[in-house]
């Protein structure tokens, strides 16, 4: 038999090992739970889906979701901003949440044994992380030489990705798609196409480049950089 809910500690709600379908309702109500939610523990259930009301929960700093069925996060998700820990493996998300993005104080983040490929770039502005768990993923991106070397690697490697995509997408978006509508502290990121090139670090020589409006920058970047 699964644990107990439990109300005992101040804060902590217990809904773990259920064989729950959702978590309970009086979780998402102040009143009823008789304050905020600051520990929601909902793991080893069948959940499937988190409603759009879970994104009244911004006052959980500890949150388990591991082991259930989940598909993907809604995108009240992202309000979760004063979350520190935070497991979401043994589930079925197809893609990395971007709603992971937005939550900054996070220091610890499992992620391991879902389907997908490959972190959201947003996981490059989680600069508080310091545990991140990512056992048994197929990861293109990123590559197993970055995750190896933990979390601050991981966390600047999509950081840089992150960079380029803005970059590029303000690249595209310009007038004639003039260089000039990117900031110039990212136009080295924009145009470093080429690693081993002597010129890399030469900014006036990737302004006289030519490239087609038509070119996809952002795709040129990371076939060099992802090696894909």
């Amino acid at each position: 038999m699964g644990d107990a809910l439990m109300f005992d500690q101040p804060g902590l709600f217990n809904c773990s090992k259920q064989n729950l379908l959702s978590i309970p309702m009086v979780v998402y109500s102040e009143y009823d739970f008789g304050g905020p939610c600051i520990v929601l523990w909902a793991h080893q259930n069948r959940i499937t889906w988190l409603p759009e009301v879970f994104g009244r929960l911004t006052a959980l700093t500890e949150l388990r979701l591991h082991h259930n069925q989940i598909e993907v996060l809604p995108p009240e998700f992202a309000r979760l901003r004063s979350i520190k820990k935070l497991w979401l493996n043994d589930n079925l998300l197809a893609k990395c949440p971007d709603e992971l993005g937005e939550l900054t104080t996070l220091e610890t983040l499992s992620l391991s044994r879902n389907p997908f490929k490959e972190l959201t770039t947003g996981v490059g502005r989680l600069i508080r992380l310091k545990d991140m768990m990512l056992d048994s993923l197929e990861l293109r991106v990123p590559p197993n030489e970055i995750v190896v070397r933990g979390p601050r690697k991981i966390v600047e490697y999509m950081g840089k990705i992150r960079e380029a995509q803005d970059a590029c997408e303000k690249y595209r978006s310009g007038s004639g798609n003039d260089i000039n509508v990117v900031d110039p502290d990212k136009q080295m990121v924009l145009y470093r196409l080429n690693n081993d090139a002597p010129t890399q670090d030469d900014l006036s020589f990737w302004r006289q480049a030519t490239m087609s409006p038509k070119s996809s920058v952002y795709g040129l970047y990371l076939g060099n950089v992802l090696g894909h």
